[in-house]
């Protein structure tokens, strides 16, 4: 919470291990102690100082909720640096592994998404409609950190895409810990539900 990382700063995954793996290596090595966060690593000399990071504020990128887009996320990661955003992750996701990761289930993903504002009803909405631009709520289940952005050619075609950290399924899952995920198309809500820290210098 926002509270917490002003008062002690954030912990990683090197030092707080949360996947069933890491904690696994951390006990094998003798470096992991439950309750002791910063214990966790001193074995391994990763964490005997801890650098902490406090926030002064949070904000929603676009101003509020539900009012964020492309333009604004991409503007928020290239000035001021990493931002995160609620997403809704299929199943499919745990097992990204590499590439541009598109929603599988759009239709699915589309009738799950929630309300729009004005009166919207996704349920009716099947491809081709167009839905407003401002969300009333947003269905999320996880968040990431969006670290970046960038596009590629994929079969003869210029794709845009998010680069986003995942550090709660650490480095062994997808691309040592970080994805793409198709940029401008609001795949898994990305776009919509964007928060940004500023950091306290």
């Amino acid at each position: 919470t926002i509270a917490r990382s002003r008062s002690a700063g954030f912990v990683g995954e090197r030092c707080a291990p949360t996947s069933p793996a890491a904690v696994a290596s951390a006990e094998a090595l003798g470096s992991y102690r439950p309750g002791d966060a910063h214990a966790a690593c001193t074995r391994l000399q990763h964490c005997v100082a801890p650098l902490r990071r406090r926030a002064s504020a949070a904000r929603y990128v676009g101003g509020g909720y539900g009012l964020s887009s492309e333009a604004a996320l991409e503007r928020e990661v290239s000035q001021k640096g990493p931002v995160v955003v609620g997403m809704y992750a299929e199943p499919e996701f745990t097992v990204y592994k590499q590439g541009i990761y598109r929603a599988l289930q759009t239709d699915y993903w589309v009738r799950a998404r929630g309300r729009f504002l004005p009166a919207f009803d996704p349920i009716t909405c099947h491809s081709g409609c167009t839905p407003p631009q401002i969300l009333s709520w947003e269905k999320v289940n996880f968040y990431v950190l969006v670290v970046g952005f960038g596009e590629e050619v994929v079969d003869g075609s210029l794709v845009k895409f998010w680069i986003v950290q995942n550090p709660v399924w650490g480095e062994r899952w997808g691309e040592g810990g970080f994805a793409k995920v198709a940029r401008g198309s609001r795949q898994m809500s990305v776009e919509t539900l964007a928060v940004a820290i500023d950091p306290m210098v």
